[in-house]
C-alpha cells in the first residue's frame, strides 16, 4: 500500500478486541516529536482503533511503539469519534461539577478519553504475540508476507 491509499474503506484482515498501554509519538505544528501514552481497543495487521486523552484529526500522522513487542508502525489517523467539540465538552463538565452531584472526577477522566483509528501505511503484525488466538488471515498474511520477501511467487 502507497501512503495515499491510506483509509481505502475494506477490511483485509480481522479485528480483534485488544486492551492495553501503547506509546504514541506525533509532531507538533514546530515539527518537535510528542510523545502520548494511549490504549487500544481494537487492532487487526492493518492498524488499530485507540483511545487517548489528546484529540486527534483525520490523517494526522502517528508513530505507534507498542511496549510488550518492541514493535512499531507508522500510519495515519483514518476515523475519530467526536460526539461534541472537546472544548465545549470540558467547559460543559466544569459546569456540571458545580449543579449534578454526585460528579465523580474519575467518571470525569474516562469519559473525556478520545477515541480514534489509525491505518498503517504497510501492514504490520505488531499484536500477534499479545493475542491468544490470532485470526486465520492473520497467518495467511504472515505466510503471504513471508513468501514475498522470500521471492516465491504464488501458485497460479
Amino acid at each position: 500500500m502507497k501512503e495515499g491509499d491510506v483509509n481505502s474503506g475494506v477490511r483485509r484482515t480481522a479485528r480483534v478486541e485488544l486492551q492495553f498501554h501503547t506509546q504514541i509519538s506525533i509532531k507538533d505544528p514546530f515539527g518537535r516529536a510528542e510523545i502520548l501514552d494511549a490504549q487500544t481497543l481494537a487492532v487487526s495487521m492493518h492498524g488499530a482503533r485507540l483511545e487517548c486523552e489528546r484529540p486527534f484529526q483525520l490523517n494526522e500522522e502517528v508513530d505507534i511503539f507498542v511496549y510488550l513487542t518492541g514493535k512499531r508502525a507508522k500510519g495515519k489517523v483514518s476515523w475519530t469519534k467526536w460526539d461534541w467539540p472537546s472544548g465545549i465538552v470540558r467547559e460543559l463538565r466544569k459546569q456540571l461539577r458545580n449543579i449534578a452531584p454526585p460528579y465523580s472526577e474519575e467518571n470525569s477522566n474516562a469519559e473525556s478519553k478520545n477515541e480514534f483509528a489509525v491505518e498503517w501505511y504497510e501492514p504490520q503484525d505488531l499484536w500477534t504475540f499479545l493475542v491468544d488466538s490470532p485470526p486465520q488471515d492473520w497467518q495467511e498474511w504472515k505466510i503471504k508476507k513471508q513468501t514475498e520477501s522470500a521471492g516465491i511467487a504464488d501458485p497460479p
